[in-house]
């Protein structure tokens, strides 16, 4: 199995070597084309990032009671 795992980080590098090389070249290919990012308003918090603040200190402790449940 211990080529499996060669495999694998050849190919993530592979990956991410082919990301950072190709997407600046797309993303400048397609300005050029006339694309434009759409607008994303950021003014109000969505209905889960509300309820998240709302209820931080419940979700805090069942996110830890999974963690030292999965650790143990």
């Amino acid at each position: 199995f211990h080529e499996l795992g060669v495999i694998a980080a050849v190919g993530m590098l592979l990956f991410m070597l082919a990301y950072q090389l190709m997407l600046p070249a797309l993303i400048a290919v397609a300005l050029r084309r006339g694309w434009a990012p759409r607008a994303v308003r950021h003014d109000e918090p969505d209905g889960y990032v509300r309820w998240l603040q709302r209820n931080a200190g419940p979700v805090f402790v069942g996110a830890m009671m999974v963690t030292l449940v999965l650790c143990s």
